[in-house]
Formats: structure tokens, sequence, C-alpha cells
């Protein structure tokens, strides 16, 4: 198997189609936030990355499996900041024997895993909605304090 990852289904050639996808990522959006207000969510806690931070060198290429996390945030607009919370232990390192490795993008984490990140830090993304960056601030200085 190459990749799990979804592949771009659309490109836009003429600028009808790219605001109907304005419009379904609009929908989309609000169905998120009606979501989120019925679960009386305001701040989302979700990985940093998809791995500890890697070697330098590295990251381009894992550009894919790197930026997963952050792509829902960006296309909704949703402010959002990182916090290192602990570091990648030994432990880490012995789990990721049973880590699968039946794709493209999961063989890339499990190697860049195995190159020197013991002790490197683990991270938590804090996502708030469109408009309350200061939910994102006071998260990121609770953490920051502890």
């Amino acid at each position: 198997l190459f990749t799990r990852v979804p592949p771009i289904k659309k490109l836009f050639t003429k600028s009808s189609e790219l605001w109907q996808a304005m419009q379904d990522r609009n929908d989309l959006l609000k169905d998120y936030l009606d979501q989120m207000d019925s679960a009386e969510v305001d701040v989302v806690l979700c990985p940093g990355q998809l791995l500890p931070a890697p070697p330098t060198g590295v990251m381009g290429d894992l550009m894919i499996p790197g930026i997963i996390p952050y792509i829902p945030w960006n296309l909704f607009n949703f402010p959002a900041g990182i916090a290192p919370v602990t570091r990648w232990s030994q432990d880490d390192a012995d789990n990721m024997r049973h880590y699968p490795t039946s794709d493209l993008f999961e063989r890339m984490i499990a190697n860049t895993c195995d190159q020197g990140a013991l002790g490197m830090p683990l991270s938590v993304q804090v996502v708030a909605r469109p408009f309350r960056d200061e939910q994102v601030l006071k998260v990121l200085t609770e953490l920051d304090e502890k």
C-alpha cells in the first residue's frame, strides 16, 4: 500500500468551481461549529504533530504526515497554538515496535521516530473558534505554567 492519505480530489480550472468549493467549505464549517455548540466545546486539544520533533533536515521529507493535524484548522481559519507537554521517552521508542508500517507515511513516521527522537519534545495543539484567539492563549499559558 502506498498511502491511505486521500489524494487531492479536484484542481479548480474555473472560478465557478472555486466559488462552489468555498460554499461547500462554509457549509462544512457551519456544521462543525453547530456540533461544537451542541457539545458545548470551546477549545479543542489535539496532537501538535504526528511524531516527535524530527532531526534537522528531515521535515521536508515528512511534509504531508507532518501537516495533517493542521489542515482542518487552517481550512476553517481557527486560531491555534502549539506547546510542548512532554518528551519522547524510551517507552515511546519501545512501543514503536508495534506501530503500523503498511503504508508509506506510516513507514516515514516510524523511521523518523527511530532517528534520534529520544528526549525530543512532544506537543499539544490548542484550537479555538474563529476570533477566539484569547482562549488559545489562555490554555497555552496554563500549559506553560505547569
